[in-house]
C-alpha cells in the first residue's frame, strides 16, 4: 500500500531532535500499555494481534504515521507519554548511522537506543520540535510487518532548506519495535547555522 502524497553544538541539537520522536518524558512502567487499555497507535488492543496474520488497514498505518507527526512536532506536550507508550513497544530499538556519526560514536552496528528504558534514562531537559512535516511516501508490507516512511522538513534553525529522513518500522503487535533512522544532517547543519571544520589531511 502506498501514498505520495548558532549557539548549541551540533551534538546537542541533534540530540534533542531524535530525543522529540523517541524520549518518554516522565519515568513509567517498562510495560506494554497497561494503563492505557493496550491501545496502539493501529487502534488495536496489542495483546490480541497476530502479526504474521492481521495485516493493518489504510487508515491504521496512517494512526502510526499520525503519532509519529505528533511526537516529533510537540516534544514536552502533555500527552506525550502516553503517545509514546502507544507508539512503540518498551523494547523498541533505534538504529541510525546518522545519530551515532552527530554524536561522535563509532558506526558499530548496534543500535543507539536499545531499550525504551534508556531513552527514559537520558535525562533531556530541552527538545527541538521538527517544524513543516510533510510525508512523501509510505509503504506497509503486511507479511513482515514492516513500514518504510519517507518525509521531510524544514523550519529548524534560521535556515529553510528541507531536510530529508528514511524510516523503516518493524511493527511488533501493531506497535513500533524497530527503528531504523537515516536523515539529510548536511541540510540540518545548514539550516542551525553550525560550522563543521573539515580536519587536516595526515
Amino acid at each position: 500500500m502506498d501514498s505520495r502524497p548558532g549557539s548549541q553544538s551540533l551534538q546537542t541539537l541533534i540530540s534533542n531532535t531524535s530525543l522529540a520522536l523517541f524520549a518518554i518524558l516522565s519515568q513509567s512502567k517498562d510495560t506494554c500499555c497497561a494503563d492505557y487499555g493496550g491501545e496502539t497507535s493501529a487502534g488495536f488492543d496489542g495483546d490480541n494481534i497476530e502479526p504474521y496474520s492481521d495485516c493493518l488497514n489504510k487508515a491504521q498505518i496512517e494512526g502510526i504515521i499520525a503519532d509519529s507527526i505528533y511526537l516529533l512536532e510537540n516534544p514536552g506536550i502533555s500527552d506525550y507519554n502516553a503517545t509514546a507508550i502507544r507508539l512503540f513497544t518498551p523494547d523498541v530499538q533505534v538504529v541510525s548511522d546518522s545519530l551515532k556519526v552527530s554524536n561522535g560514536k563509532p558506526i558499530d552496528g548496534t543500535a543507539f537506543f536499545p531499550r525504551r528504558n534508556a531513552i527514559v534514562e537520558a535525562a533531556f531537559t530541552v527538545l527541538l520540535p521538527i517544524n513543516d512535516m510533510t510525508t512523501t511516501y509510505y509503504s506497509y508490507n503486511c507479511e513482515d510487518q514492516t513500514m518504510s516512511w519517507r518525509w521531510t522538513a524544514s523550519g529548524m534553525g534560521t535556515g529553510k532548506s528541507r531536510i530529508a529522513n528514511n524510516m523503516l518500522f518493524d511493527l511488533t503487535n501493531g506497535r513500533i519495535s524497530h527503528v531504523y533512522w537515516e536523515f539529510n544532517s548536511i541540510n540540518f547543519v545548514k539550516n542551525v547555522g553550525i560550522d563543521c571544520p573539515v580536519p587536516a589531511a595526515s
